[in-house]
This record gives structure tokens, sequence and C-alpha cells, in this order.
């Protein structure tokens, strides 16, 4: 802010004020003419940076305190900013508990223009009692879990220490709330035995701020201390700690699918006549099994394909799909996962964390929160996706190209680029792949590792191309993906050999499970200069010999990255196995190689 001269009166950014609005709070004449001025911090700018001033004596307090309290109780508030200090205020908590509840100070009858944020529990609190910055002198409730500690690290380098009540064998979970509520504090959370033994910490569990679980071994007092990572401090460092007994716990979201853009395609966005899938993952907390994902009212028209969620896994493919004439438009809807294990049921809901502006080193620097999942119909799109389905399974080990196809309308031949959206435990796939322009197919590589799990899993692919000069986005049906064990392993035999003389290498075999016919075997990180026919094999074969040639200018070394390619016959189609890795080539001089024959007889003699 500067005067009608130029001279600067008051300068400030969002570094000085932590995770609030930058503001100036400062007593000017009435009469006199002011300047503002305001920039990006960087100096950068473009159409999307907009803003929103606000002028006037109304309060704009950086932190409340405390950060919640008990549902239904009338809570005394501290409010405070640096530049006008302490406010107090009381305030009816609703009824019902709530993660964020707004509330707005008020100054000669002038509220502030946005809210501080609090937690409203169904649980008391406890607030420090001064001085508490050691176990001795811990702020002591004989409260038992659920509670809700709080306090301020109101100076740097400051710790603080609460003492509370536990029985054994009750686990507990202790978390703080500090930076999601709008505080700079930067946690480190401890918990100590009666002895002052250190039984759990943690620092970033949820994001800046910490979490951690622990059993009591014992029914007694336990210790919680708190402070910051960098031991910093000030009246605005707030926290709150919440001790609950560890419940059974579901949360459900679509997780980040751009770098630094926590709004990409976190809506439904179906394409009429077509399909449109996003990723959803499930975070469980304290109980296990098979998830089962519904969205209560749809748009009419709208389907929902969803597989149950494996007990293993925390992430799997929703695929929504809108009929030809389905009416174009949009709802706001509940998206729910169930658990239940014959006698209880627990139903997680769809909550969803969005930056909406993004701060020095991609901080949110301004966010909210959304529990409503947004399913909508657009125009249809120019081109439909979908999974040519596998006659054969991914074995374990092995590898498929998939094959991806395209129908396109007439006239539209832009290239589509196709990614999976999920890829089940051990399985891997290449990053994306372009059915060219024009074309109608392209080939997908999965593999499957070693210890992939054995069943089969649903899958999706999502494609983009660009339509009337942005990006649409369609996905294929859920498909089958049986992933199994391998038909035969191997293993090879090392192999000494003298550059420029051949060799036979012999790699035996196990057929696990019967195949009808031939399959080709091919020995592959074979080193330059080395050759080894293909060979063919069947299911009563107990090893394959393959005839090695080497170069005389082959380098003598050992190479250890050997391995078999297998084709297993199935249905008519092939069956990628790799097998027997690890084998070892040993390229020796002819000297070492005849040394190493005349120790091996004289053993033998």
């Amino acid at each position: 802010m500067l005067d009608s001269h130029g001279t600067v009166l008051a300068d400030v950014d969002d570094t000085q004020l932590g995770m609030q609005d930058p503001f100036i709070s400062l007593i000017v004449p009435a009469d006199g003419t002011y300047i503002l001025r305001l920039r990006e911090a960087t100096y950068g700018g473009n159409d999307n940076c907009h803003y929103r001033l606000h002028i006037g004596a109304f309060p704009r307090p950086t932190a409340v305190y405390p950060l919640g309290g008990k549902a239904g109780e009338t809570l005394a508030l501290s409010f405070f900013n640096k530049a006008s200090g302490e406010l107090t205020q009381t305030v009816k908590l609703p009824p019902t508990p709530s993660e964020k509840f707004g509330v707005f100070a008020e100054l000669d009858g002038l509220p502030a223009p946005s809210p501080n944020w609090l937690r409203v529990s169904d649980f008391p609190n406890v607030q420090e009692k001064s001085p508490n910055q050691d176990r001795e002198h811990a702020t002591g409730t004989d409260l038992a879990p659920p509670l809700a500690l709080n306090g301020v690290i109101s100076q740097k380098g400051e710790e603080d220490w609460f003492r509370f009540k536990a029985t054994k064998g009750v686990a507990l979970d202790v978390e703080v709330y500090a930076r999601r509520q709008g505080s700079p504090l930067d946690s480190v959370l401890e918990v100590f035995d009666a002895k002052g033994q250190s039984l759990a910490a943690n620092d970033d569990t949820a994001g800046a701020d910490s979490a951690l679980k622990f059993t009591p071994p014992e029914t007694t007092n336990y210790f919680v201390r708190i402070r910051d990572t960098l031991g910093q401090g000030g009246p605005e460092y707030v926290y709150r700690i919440e001790v609950t007994p560890a419940a059974p716990n579901l949360a459900v979201k679509i997780p980040e699918v751009a770098r630094n853009d926590t709004q990409a395609r976190q809506y439904i966005a179906v394409p009429r006549g077509n399909r449109f899938a996003t990723l959803i993952s499930a975070r469980r907390a304290n109980f296990g099994g098979e998830l089962v994902f519904a969205v209560e009212g749809l748009p009419p028209g709208v389907t929902l394909h969803a597989d149950r969620m494996a007990a293993n896994v925390d992430a799997m493919p929703l695929v929504f799909e809108a009929a030809p004439d389905a009416p174009i438009g949009g709802k706001l809807l509940d998206l729910t996962a169930m658990w239940t294990n014959g006698t209880s049921q627990l139903i997680g809901r769809f909550h969803q964390d969005i930056e909406l502006v993004q701060g020095q080193n991609n901080v949110a620097y301004y966010s909210t929160s959304v529990d409503k999942l947004c399913v909508a119909v657009t125009r249809s799109a120019p081109f439909k996706l979908s999974i040519v389905d596998p006659k054969v399974p991914l074995v374990q080990a092995g590898s498929m190209r998939l094959e991806i196809a395209a129908e396109r309308e007439h006239g539209f031949d832009e290239p589509i680029e196709v990614q999976m959206i999920w890829n089940p435990p051990g399985v891997s796939s290449q990053p994306e792949a372009t059915i060219p322009k024009g074309a109608t197919n392209v080939f997908y590589q999965l593999n499957a590792g070693g210890g992939a799990e054995v069943r089969s899993w649903k899958i999706a692919v999502l494609g983009h191309a660009t339509v009337a000069g942005g990006q649409m986005f369609v996905s294929s049906q859920l498909a089958d993906l049986a992933v199994a064990a391998p038909f035969l392993s191997g293993k090879i035999e090392t192999l000494w050999v003298n550059p420029g003389k051949p060799g036979k290498l012999t790699v035996n075999l196990q057929c696990a499970k019967p195949f009808e016919g031939k399959a080709t075997i091919r020995l592959c990180g074979l080193p330059e200069k080395v050759t080894a026919s293909e060979k063919t094999i069947t299911k009563d074969d107990g090893e394959v010999v393959f005839d090695v040639t080497v170069d005389t200018n082959c380098p003598a070394g050992s190479y250890r990255n050997l391995f078999c390619a297998v084709d297993v016959p199935q249905d008519g189609r092939m069956v990628p196995h790799t097998i027997a890795q690890g084998g070892i080539l040993r390229v020796v001089p002819p000297k070492k190689a005849d040394a190493r024959v005349a120790a091996v007889q004289g053993k033998e003699r």
C-alpha cells in the first residue's frame, strides 16, 4: 500500500502469514488518497490468475483458538492477527459433528470476509494450561479417550505436553489438526508411557499434520508431545490433537490424475452413447474386506459398472455408461462404498479435497472439500473404445499384447491416446499407447511379475483425442483380465565356452500345466556376437538344448542375464511366458577353459 506520494506504507505477501490470505491492516487518515498495488509474487500471471480484494474496517484474523469443540456447546474463541492482536467471541457449535465448520469474527458489527475453520466433534475439549513445556508440567486430564487436546506453540523452539489416561489393549488413534485448519504449524507428534519411554512418533502422515496409532500396554497415564518440525512458533501456531479409540473407518475419493492439478478429471463426464472411466480409491482403517460401490440417483440413461474391490487393493476402475438418448445434464450425487461381514456393516462416503489456488513449492494456498460426485451426460464423442476380449490369460512372469479397438465416426481420424486406468497387483503396463491417425486399433503391452495374484480382474482403458479444439475423454468397457500361473518353468545350466567355438546350453524344464501342440522357446539376454537358434518343445520335454554360436571377437566375461521366452499354444493363440531368469554364460579364453576342464576331470578320477 502506498500513499499519494508513492511512499510504501505496508507490504505483505502470503509467506508472512502462513497459509492465510495476505492482507494489510493499518490506520490511515480519513481524507487521504492511497494506492493499492497487487502483483503475483514471482511476477508471473495469466488468464487464470483471478483475485478478489476486500477493503474495509472488518476484522481479518489469521488464527482462531481453540480449533474445535464439542457438538452443541457454546465455545469461547480467541481470534488473532499480527496487526490488530486478539479478539474474543463466543459461538454456538452445530448439534452434529463437522470436519470444517466456518466461524466469522466480528468487530463493531462488521464480519470477516472469509471464515476461520473449526472441527466439531462429539467428545470434550481439553485446553492447555501453561507452563506445559515438559513432561513434569504436562497439562493433565482425568478424561479418557475420546477427547481433544488443544494448544498453541506460541514461541520458537517450544514443545507442548499433555497427560491422559488410557486402557490396556484398547488401540488409539492420535491425530493432529493444524495445517488442514489453516495453521502454519508443521507438527511432530510423539507418545510416551508413564516412565518416559517413547511408544510411537510421527511427522507427516496427513500432509503436514501428524497422525499415529498405538496400543497402550498398561492401564495408566500416557503423555503426548507436540512441536514444530522446524522449531517455529507464534500465536498463529494453533493445533488440535484428537485422541480416539481406533474404530473402523472408510473414506472414498478419486486420486489425483495429473501432477499438481487436483481438479483434473475429478468428475464423471459421460458422452452420450459412450463410456467414461475413473479410478476410485478407498482408504480402510482398522478393518479389511471387500467393498461394494454404488451411486444413487444417477442421471436418466446412465449406468454404473463396478466390480467388488478386493480386500488387498485400495483402488480400482469404475465405468459409467450413457445411453445414446440419455438427456444432456448433470447431478451431484453420493458415491458410497460398503463393507459387511454378515453381522455388521460400514459405509464410506465420497470426500474430495480440491486445491483452488496453489502457493509456493506446490503447497495448497487455498482449497476446499466436497462430498458429492459430479456425474454429467455430455454431447456424443466421435469415437468409441473397447478392449478386445483376451482369449488367453496373462501368466505370472509373462506378458500380453492387449488389443484396444476404436470405432470412429465418418470423417474423424485424429490420433487417440489410450492408457490403463489401473493395473492389478503385480501387473505393469506401458505408460500410454497411441491409435495412429485414421487407425482403428493398437496393441498395449502388459507384463506380470512372478508374484502377481492369480485371479480374474476387471480392467479398463481411458482414451482422449482432440475434438473441436479440446480434449475429449471416453473409456472402454470393464473387461476381464485373467492372471494365471505359468504353464511351465525352467532353469538354465551354466555354460562355459571359448570365443569362436560352439557350445550347447541346456535348460531344464518343468511342466506345471499340460498344453497341446508345440511351444516355441527362445534363448534371450545373450551378449553381442552370441546367437542361439529357436527351438520347439512339448509338454513332455524335460529339457531343451540350445546350439550356441560364439563369434571369435566376442569379449570374454560372465553374462548373467539369460532367460527364455516361451510362446505356449492355447485355444489357437499363444500365451507368452518368461522362464529360467538368471542364467549364466561364461565366455573365457581357451587356456582358462582347458584348465577348468582338467580340474573337473581330476576330481572325477
